[in-house]
């Protein structure tokens, strides 16, 4: 039997359900949080289940886009004008950010400032600019993205549109 995925929502919480019985049972996951997301679960049925922890605010959807990123250097003024190859992907987009695969030789540590640049794959091949704060550094050059910026406003529609087609 494969894990369930089960949401935490804002106050650590998860709701479980027992796939054997279908008793449900509220647990706080809190220790869990940036540790261990997979769980073996036993039941007061005596049966054991699987489920992994989703932490996350918004779904990701899963995406293969070209993009171009560059550190934002503070105070001043960034142009992607002079970046003109592609130096990430774009493997997944949700309202809240994005999770990139770095080409090339940028060096990324968590909190760095980045501005990614790409279009969605939409009839309206929407290009989105967005200013990201890096939250993950993962294996195989995988960063993982906070929107920062003010056009949330701007994008949301966009973005909307987007993940749910």
């Amino acid at each position: 039997m494969s894990a369930a995925e089960v949401f935490v929502n804002q106050e650590n919480m998860a709701l479980f359900c027992c796939p054997h019985c279908d008793k449900m049972t509220q647990v706080s996951v809190a220790k869990f949080k940036g540790k261990k997301h997979s769980l073996q679960i036993k039941c007061s049925c005596a049966k054991t289940f699987s489920v992994n922890l989703n932490f996350r605010k918004k779904d990701r959807k899963p995406t293969d886009l070209s993009g171009v990123c560059c550190r934002m250097p503070a105070g001043q003024p960034v142009k992607l004008s002079g970046l003109e190859d592609e130096n990430c992907r774009v493997v997944n987009i949700s309202f809240g950010g994005v999770g990139l695969r770095l080409h090339g030789d940028l060096q990324v540590q968590l909190g760095d400032i980045l501005l990614v640049s790409f279009a969605l794959d939409d009839k309206q091949q929407s290009e989105l600019k967005r200013k990201i704060i890096v939250r993950h550094v993962g294996d195989n050059n995988y960063i993982g993205g906070e929107f920062n910026d003010n056009k949330d406003n701007v994008y949301e529609k966009t973005i909307g549109y987007y993940l749910m087609s």
